[in-house]
């Protein structure tokens, strides 16, 4: 008996409502900073902290809404040979 380990995408996409919440989370910080950086004067140290998290932020959505994208096609590809074998029971 041979036990097959998921592969990095298998075991990301069984937690692939967490990581939309996690793209949730970080977009909305995303919009929120966006905002922020023209609201504090330029070079403050608040601008400074509203930068840097403006690009964590994006760094974090980007990541997570590849890692949905990529779980969708994870999922595409692996259901598609299952459904032709259910329409010659008709």
């Amino acid at each position: 008996m041979s036990h097959q380990n998921p592969t990095f995408f298998e075991a990301l996409c069984d937690r692939v409502l967490a990581i939309r919440i996690l793209f949730g989370v970080s977009f909305m910080f995303f919009i929120l900073s966006l905002a922020l950086v023209f609201f504090y004067e330029w070079g403050s140290a608040e601008s400074v902290v509203t930068v840097l998290n403006l690009v964590g932020s994006a760094v974090f959505a980007s990541a997570s809404y590849y890692a949905v994208r990529k779980c969708r096609e994870v999922n595409a590809l692996s259901t598609d040979g299952l459904d032709t074998a259910d329409d010659d029971n008709d």
